[in-house]
């Protein structure tokens, strides 16, 4: 869902632009090509439970992401030789349960992140003569990112088979990690 709006405040003088787009994205969980038989199965299953009591999972949670971003513009003709522009804008990305963020050496494979950002500019461009223009900028942005346990009640093993892909990424480590 988005939404776009802009035009003339004052004829010829002033001028606004805002944007707003709200977007949320599916996309079907990590798979992986190697798919264990009863018999491994189980070895992992008991594997992890002996390793702590932890509670074998499944590739079946959905990867979904939400991003929010917006823009807002003003432009301002102060005269013929100097025009002004003021410009904020911002984004919001929300991941939760990511699985592939954690990485092989994360406590948890399975992360929330988030990612967080805001920016504003001042800007007064003028024309000193002819192809000669000056133009002053000033700046301020910040962004924030965090990656915390989907669940942070339970921490959960990474389980690493070789030969086998998971996200894209070949996992030839030799034998199976919990």
């Amino acid at each position: 869902m988005g939404l776009t709006l802009g035009g003339p405040l004052v004829k010829d003088k002033l001028f606004f632009f805002l944007s707003y787009d709200d977007f949320k994205r599916v996309s079907a969980p990590p798979q992986a090509n190697f798919i264990p038989d009863a018999t491994q199965l189980a070895a992992v299953v008991a594997r992890a439970q002996a390793a702590g009591g932890y509670v074998a999972g499944d590739l079946s949670a959905d990867n979904v992401a939400f991003q929010k971003t917006t823009i807002a513009k003003l432009d301002w003709t102060l005269n013929s030789n100097h025009r002004a522009a003021f410009r904020v804008n911002g984004f919001t990305n929300e991941n939760p349960f990511n699985a592939a963020a954690g990485g092989n050496n994360a406590i948890e494979r399975g992360v929330d992140f988030s990612d967080k950002m805001v920016s504003a500019s001042t800007q007064l461009i003028s024309t000193l003569g002819t192809g000669q223009l000056n133009e002053l900028r000033v700046q301020y942005a910040q962004r924030h990112q965090t990656r915390f346990a989907h669940d942070p009640s339970v921490t959960s093993p990474t389980v690493n088979i070789a030969g086998g892909t998971v996200n894209g990424i070949n996992n030839k480590i030799g034998r199976a990690h919990v």
